[in-house]
């Protein structure tokens, strides 16, 4: 795929709304988790689907070629993967917002009972920047028209009707109208067939190949650029909240997907290997700048365990590991009759993250990130009135890592792919969210996930195990997690003749696009359930088990995964605050453009009227670059009157048109323009 940078410029107040509100304000703007004002991905590709619905249904072009731009829906067959992604489109520098009140006006001219309403609003000249990953070929049908979609938005946000969100779009490297796009598309139309089904979405072979019997583990590093949707228990509700890891399926699906562009037999073959097992990606740290590589070392992260409490209130700065009790490895139970400096214990879920020091932090699940949208989907072909309002939890973009283990040629293809291209797409709603680059890395010897840290071996489950459908009868759920590893033990050469479990037991369904489709619910042990060993496992030994062998059944389902407990906590993760940095891609910004202007009005013998620089910005904001060169090459033919006002900034001028990006050209017209009236005014004084 192919990254472009976008602008979004408002030439009128905007009210993105979120759908969430309070009492003073009844629609607040979307924000980041850094509280900035964005442009939700969701809805610029929602504007980008109207403009090029508007078009092809007005030209009576083929409805498909918004498909083929923007896919189809899952449950369609054939599906069809977007050719675009989109992320969120976030300002670049602190904005503040205004409120807006309204209220509705009966035929008397009295305000109408209970109409009066609070908006927040973002202001004119905010300028909002995204990046688009496009996988369409350049000088497609596909290609075009997702630019011309882009370009033809008009306005943002809500009360587009009202003259709200008025905007300019520019997209790096695209220096043609929308106009001129629309002619180009015209002709390719005529002889465009719609593609089919992509190759994510089809059956894998029915006679796979056969993979290399030596298995190697990886260890994946996932670098997100925009939010995480990926829920740990699917849903069909309009409340779709994301759990913090990145689930062990999910990563198998990635990887087949990914495997499956390459050699869709191997990706056949390694969906039904045994040695093919992923363990979830768990969080490690906040996100660093595309720009800069990604961190030597970074922590180890596992799953907390259902035995690991915490102060309930804030944890001292300093190293207070009174303040954190594991069962599984404390000798001595918990005295719940003490309270350590007022602060009660508490279970919460999180990772437990191990540094290269060897020192382990709690990274609590509430203290992480997280993106909260709603949107409406219009023309919704699944609801009857055509518009549902969907809430989204996201995680903000972070770092992930996690292992995965699969033979060693398949290996070699997801490595050379990734060299290619390291852009994949994870979660929910991946042509909006869940995109980042993924580094994978061949470990040797034993992954620090599988190496024990504490007197006795502990291991916590990172992704579900399955269960018998019925529970056994008189049997609890540690009993049955108990039996569990100890036939698991047993069958690998491993002691249990002592083992204690902690254990919780829920329900596990989901969805397989390439076989089976919705996938029936299923008992299982929930991630975070531990198991510890009355002695301490040889690591080599237990690495090896863990290696080719789950604890349990339910691999095709990412179901068996353990790693081995790093440790308890001496305090909380508290990462650095995050700063962000966007390398828009765009080129000079306005204020190189306004440093322009100056030099012109500096090296002016005079300037031309406001008219005649608006003139040339008119041609420039309706008709394009070429016009607005045209237009200013014209005026060497001019009488020698009006030549003279142009010919000591004429070089100047076709360089401002040139070397900047059109909206940034225009404002800076608009700011050559103004000068030219205040000097108008000075000379009257004078």
């Amino acid at each position: 795929m192919e990254n472009f940078a976008f602008r979004i410029r408002l030439t009128s107040d905007a009210e993105p709304g979120t759908g969430l509100g309070g009492e003073v304000v009844n629609e607040l703007v979307p924000r980041d988790h850094t509280r900035q004002p964005m442009l939700p991905a969701s809805h610029i590709k929602g504007l980008m689907r109207a403009a090029l619905r508007d078009i092809v249904s007005g030209l009576g072009w083929p409805a498909q070629i918004e498909a083929a731009v923007f896919g189809s829906p899952d449950e369609s067959r054939p599906g069809l993967e977007a050719a675009i992604r989109l992320s969120d489109a976030v300002v670049l520098e602190s904005v503040k917002t205004n409120m807006i009140t309204r209220t509705a006006v009966e035929d008397s001219g009295v305000a109408s009972d209970q109409t009066l309403r609070t908006t927040e609003s973002v202001p004119v000249g905010t300028e909002f920047v995204g990046r688009i990953q496009a996988a369409a070929s350049p000088g497609t049908v596909e290609d075009l028209a997702w630019r011309l979609a882009l370009l033809a938005i008009p306005a943002v946000g809500g009360n587009r009707n009202r003259g709200c969100g008025l905007c300019l779009v520019a997209l790096q490297g695209e220096h043609r109208s929308p106009g001129e796009l629309l002619r180009q598309l015209a002709p390719l139309v005529e002889q465009w067939t719609p593609p089919a089904a992509a190759l994510s979405e089809r059956a894998l072979p029915s006679k796979p190949a056969s993979v290399s019997k030596q298995a190697v583990v990886l260890r994946l590093v996932f670098r997100a650029s925009t939010p995480i949707c990926c829920p740990e228990i699917p849903d069909k509700t309009n409340v779709i909240a994301t759990g913090f890891s990145i689930t062990a399926s999910a990563v198998q699906g990635m990887v087949l997907n990914r495997i499956a562009r390459e050699n869709s037999a191997l990706a056949a073959a390694l969906f039904e290997c045994p040695s093919f097992r992923a363990w979830p990606m768990h969080p490690c740290s906040l996100p660093v700048s595309p720009e800069k590589p990604l961190p030597a070392q970074l922590p180890m992260p596992t799953r907390v365990s259902l035995t690991h409490r915490a102060a309930k209130f804030s944890v001292p700065d300093s190293d207070q590991p009174q303040y954190f009790f594991d069962e599984a490895l404390d000798a001595e139970p918990y005295d719940w009759t003490t309270v350590a400096d007022g602060a009660p214990l508490k279970a919460s879920d999180g990772v437990l993250l191990r540094f290269p020091d060897g020192q382990v932090h709690l990274w609590k699940h509430s203290s992480m990130p997280h993106v909260i949208t709603s949107h409406g989907v219009h023309h919704d072909l699944e609801n009857d009135n055509g518009r549902n309002l969907f809430t989204v939890d996201a995680m903000a973009p972070m770092i992930w890592q996690g292992l995965l283990v699969m033979p060693q040629d398949a290996a070699v293809t997801l490595q050379a792919s990734l060299d290619r291209n390291p852009v994949v797409a994870l979660g929910k709603s991946r042509s909006v969210r869940g995109s980042g680059q993924l580094y994978v890395q061949e470990i040797e010897g034993i992954p620090d996930e599988w190496q024990t840290r504490t007197e006795n071996t502990v291991l916590i489950v990172q992704s579900p195990l399955l269960l018998p459908d019925q529970q056994p009868a008189g049997q609890t759920a540690e009993d049955e997690l108990a039996q569990i590893v100890r036939q698991w033990a047993e069958r690998h050469g491993l002691p249990a003749s002592q083992t204690r479990p902690w254990a919780n037991v829920g329900v596990q369904f989901g969805w397989n696009r390439h076989r089976a489709g919705l996938q029936r619910a299923c008992r299982v042990v929930l991630p975070g359930s531990v198991i510890a060993f009355d002695g301490r496992l040889d690591d080599a030994r237990l690495a090896d088990v863990l290696k080719h062998n789950g604890l349990g059944d339910g691999r095709d389902r990412g179901f068996g995964a353990v790693s081995v407990h790093p440790g308890k906590a001496i305090k909380l993760f508290e990462p650095a605050p995050h700063v962000r940095t966007l390398d828009t891609g765009l080129g000079p910004t306005f204020r190189d453009a306004t440093r322009q202007v100056l030099e012109i009005r500096n090296s002016a013998r005079q300037l031309p009227s406001p008219s005649q620089i608006r003139a040339v910005q008119q041609r420039l904001l309706k008709a394009g670059r070429q016009e607005a060169l045209k237009y200013l090459k014209q005026q060497t033919e001019r009488t020698t009157r009006i030549w003279f006002t142009w010919e000591s900034i004429y070089a100047q001028m076709k360089d401002l048109l040139s070397r900047f990006d059109e909206p940034v050209a225009v404002r800076a017209l608009e700011t050559l323009a103004d000068l030219a009236i205040l000097d108008q005014e000075k000379g009257d004084r004078e």
